[in-house]
C-alpha cells in the first residue's frame, strides 16, 4: 500500500499537481502509515523466537498509533 502511495505521490510531486500545504499532509500520511507498519513488524517479530507471545506494551504501542491515525 505504501509503495503504491509514494509511486503516485512523487508523480503527482514532479509534475506540480499538488500544493505545497497538501503534499507535505500526504507526506505526513505516507510517514504514519509507514510507522504503523514497522511497528506491526517489530511487534509480531518478537513474537516469532522462542515463546510466541507478544508483549502487551508493543501491542497497545500498535494500537495507539492507528488510533492517531484514525482519530487525529
Amino acid at each position: 500500500m505504501d509503495w503504491y502511495f509514494s509511486c503516485r505521490f512523487f508523480i503527482f510531486i514532479s509534475a506540480k499537481k499538488l500544493s505545497d500545504s497538501l503534499a507535505w499532509k500526504l507526506a505526513g500520511i505516507f510517514l504514519l502509515g509507514a510507522l504503523q507498519g514497522a511497528l506491526g513488524w517489530y511487534m509480531v517479530q518478537s513474537g516469532l523466537v522462542d515463546n510466541p507471545r507478544v508483549s502487551h506494551f508493543r501491542l497497545i504501542a500498535h494500537l495507539g498509533l492507528a488510533l492517531l491515525i484514525f482519530f487525529p
